[in-house]
């Protein structure tokens, strides 16, 4: 979903509707690579461990954002922590928002849990309900023109190779079963994983 939402970002103008800058941080720069260029924003991808090192952070200070949000499509609570942490004590007083895309697929103890509930509510983090975006998308265009924006969408995700690298598996309600037992591994990619629709709300949803 976060290399979905990278392309949907790239895609925009920065001039009008686009970010002002674009970072990813993943655990396999190749896989994700830079393909910004036009009108797109300037864009960084890093790894997670440098993603709160002097040059990545001197990056985001480079283009004097007036807001940061996160976008955390399952990485660990530590490392948003930690992120939020240094741009605290770089940017002083910058605005920043956390917005939660799903969460870590792996079963947690109970005291886990509690500890990332505690780390989540210090970052601020929102949970987004794609759910809700949905039914909102739906009431405003019709379920017939999302679920038709929605598979276009994807049809021009396999044409500019956002996935090349992967082996999509056709599937239906498989992905998340395989991700929470730890049994999908990093190349596989299930396409109810990365199903969006590329209208302006960018509603990334998982499909069963």
């Amino acid at each position: 979903m976060g290399r979905a939402f990278g392309w949907a970002m790239r895609k925009r103008d920065v001039r009008t509707d686009g970010p002002l800058a674009l970072l990813e941080a993943t655990s396999n720069v190749e896989v994700i690579g830079c393909r910004g260029g036009g009108k797109s924003a300037p864009s960084k991808v890093v790894m997670y461990s440098d993603l709160c090192d002097a040059h990545t952070l001197g990056w985001m200070v480079g283009h004097s954002p007036r807001k940061i949000v996160i976008v955390d499509f399952g990485t660990t609570a530590e490392v948003v922590a930690s992120l939020v942490e240094n741009i605290r004590r770089t940017m002083v007083g910058m605005l920043i928002m956390v917005v939660g895309v799903g969460g870590q697929t792996k079963i947690v103890s109970e005291s886990n849990g509690q500890r990332v509930q505690v780390v989540n509510k210090d970052v601020g983090r929102v949970q987004m309900n794609t759910s809700g975006v949905i039914d909102k998308a739906i009431g405003l265009h019709g379920a017939e023109k999302f679920f038709a924006d929605m598979d276009a969408a994807w049809e021009q995700i396999q044409r500019d190779s956002v996935y090349g690298n992967q082996k999509i598996e056709w599937s239906e309600g498989i992905g998340e079963d395989r991700e929470c037992s730890g049994k999908a591994g990093g190349r596989p990619g299930y396409r109810d994983f990365f199903c969006g629709c590329e209208d302006v709300r960018n509603a990334w949803t998982q499909r069963a």
